[in-house]
């Protein structure tokens, strides 16, 4: 009624006058309902007043104010407050704080989350001291608090304790490439080393005795081995076994210190990794053995023993041959050596001779002392033949054809055994060249230099010739009986089932 009263009015008074009108724009038209006003304006009433004014909302009675939503009760959301950018989750808006959760906590992404950089969610919080992530230590993650590391708060981790003391764990944040879902999770601090280089989870009887508590827990040196540091009474240490020697550890700063020779002071050699190269390097006892194994050999390659060629014949039978004839422990390119304990394979020495066929096999077997060694045997006829002739059962080990100055036999002129191999200098009795190259690669002196026991049954034969022998006796198919043989011309070498 209002409304039409006032548009008559302006038409019979303005007649035809053109009037510029906003509705957008607030205009002085009284209204007593919003009906009376054209929108988006609306009646603003003062309280208590019959009539009121069109324009844009304002609080009253009749117009109360635009309510804030929150979802979620962060107190962040829409209408009349600050903008969530997740009102479905009261741990993310605006300034909160970031856990480690996977997700945007305080909002400061500008582009979508699924594809916003991983620095922004989760982020790390800088601190100066620890009293900086008193807050961050509230979190359901840090259960054991947190740590300012390096100027970042990381989580502590549960273990407190000797060497494990002060230790810390940190968020992990990934993205899955297929889903683009990101998960974020502190790492857990496990029994793996986690707390750096000097922890091991180890039983206390094998806690190392060096003044820390190497498996946390509680107790220094808790081992009933481990005694106090005494200047007056240095304990011992290392081992007598392999290529170890005992020494004395000092003390240091009342703390063990190195294990020394106790008339020189200079540092013994302690256990070392095994290797396959003839040698008890872990000084345990047993040559060449893998970790928690006491049989020799098996860190070798096919577990052939250190100086051995694995050799498979026609019938696919497989065995090691040495490489090199037999020879002391103390050989040398100029002495055949006094110790008689067990056979060497190894190259430029004096090999073994001026003994019988059962001496030949014990020293085969070995003397089983300490170290212990791999059980070796004399080899079979049948076995050095393959090795010498190969597949093609050719008349040498290294071809069909006969060269009398390659191996020591009669025609090289020598007449006494030379050093089984390659020598280091090279020198003049060296025979590198009679080596073969069939099935297997590098096996010396088949032919020559000293005639070899080997057995065929139960009888024992010679094989290959010697410095002595001529073409004939010097071929691969001739074996001699050695039934009663013995002298400077006659050694052998071993084998070994693997």
């Amino acid at each position: 009624m209002i409304k039409l009263a006032v548009v008559l009015a302006l038409g019979l008074g303005l007649g035809g006058c053109i009037i510029s009108f906003d509705a957008g724009e607030e205009n002085a038209f009284s209204c007593q309902t919003n009906a009376d006003c054209i929108s988006p304006l609306v009646c603003n009433i003062t309280d208590g007043a019959e009539f009121g004014v069109c324009g844009r909302a304002s609080a009253s009675v009749n117009n109360p104010p635009v309510q804030c939503t929150d979802m979620d009760g962060d107190g962040f959301g829409e209408g009349d407050c600050e903008p969530d950018c997740d009102d479905s989750d009261p741990t993310v808006y605006p300034g909160a704080l970031e856990i480690c959760d996977g997700k945007d906590n305080d909002c400061d992404c500008l582009e979508d989350r699924a594809s916003c950089a991983l620095e922004m969610i989760d982020e790390v919080t800088s601190c100066a001291e620890d009293a900086d992530c008193a807050e961050l230590a509230r979190q359901p993650e840090a259960s054991n608090g947190m740590a300012c590391i390096e100027g970042e708060c990381r989580f502590k981790c549960t273990l407190t304790l000797g060497v494990c003391a002060g230790s810390t764990s940190e968020c992990t944040t990934s993205r899955d490439e297929v889903t683009g879902v990101v998960t974020g999770e502190v790492v857990p601090c496990a029994l793996s080393g986690a707390y750096g280089p000097s922890y091991a989870n180890t039983a206390e009887e094998q806690e190392s005795c060096d003044g820390l508590d190497n498996n946390c827990n509680g107790q220094t040196d808790g081992s009933s081995q481990c005694t106090l540091c005494d200047p007056a009474n240095p304990r011992e240490c290392s081992s007598d076994q392999g290529i170890c020697s005992k020494g004395i550890r000092l003390c240091e700063d009342n703390m063990p210190g190195a294990c020394v020779d106790p008339d020189t002071q200079e540092p013994v050699q302690e256990p070392e990794e095994e290797v396959c190269d003839g040698l008890d390097n872990n000084c345990d006892g047993v040559v060449d053995n893998m970790p928690n194994s006491s049989a020799a050999g098996t860190a070798c390659p096919d577990r052939c023993p250190f100086g051995m060629v694995l050799v498979t014949d026609a019938q696919q039978r497989a065995y090691c041959v040495d490489r090199y004839e037999a020879s002391r422990p103390d050989a040398t390119a100029s002495s055949a050596g006094t110790q008689e304990t067990y056979a060497e394979s190894q190259p430029g020495v004096l090999p073994w001779t001026g003994l019988t066929i059962e001496q030949a096999q014990n020293a085969c077997r070995g003397s089983q002392g300490s170290p212990i060694r791999a059980r070796k045997r004399l080899c079979l006829l049948r076995e050095v033949e393959f090795a010498c002739a190969g597949a093609d059962a050719e008349a040498y080990p290294y071809g069909a054809a006969y060269d009398g100055a390659r191996c020591n036999g009669l025609d090289a002129g020598v007449l006494a055994a030379a050093p089984t191999g390659p020598t280091a200098d090279g020198a003049d009795q060296d025979f590198a060249q009679c080596v073969t190259s069939r099935p297997t690669e590098g096996i010396f002196d088949l032919s020559g230099n000293v005639a070899e026991f080997v057995v065929q049954g139960n009888l024992p034969r010679l094989f290959g010739g010697s410095f002595q022998s001529g073409m004939a006796d010097l071929a691969c198919g001739t074996s001699a009986d050695g039934a009663g043989q013995s002298g400077a011309h006659i050694g052998f070498r071993c084998c070994f089932d693997p």
